[in-house]
């Protein structure tokens, strides 16, 4: 239960700094949707989730 909290909670974290992340980048290229993968994928790996997701949008 409490490895179930902690994962909720690093993805509202991961959540609020995507929100965080396409306000402050709103005039640029570097916005990422807000879904469930990407939310995910911040949530489990913070900063370098985020770097790869950036990659990612410019490799695709």
């Amino acid at each position: 239960m409490k490895t179930l909290i902690k994962f909720i909670v690093h993805i509202l974290f991961g959540a609020a700094f995507l929100f965080l992340l396409n306000r402050i980048c709103a005039g640029t290229e570097y916005t990422l949707p807000l879904n469930l993968y990407t939310v995910v994928c911040t949530g489990l790996f913070g900063v370098p989730g985020v770097i790869l997701l950036i990659s990612m949008k410019f490799i695709l």
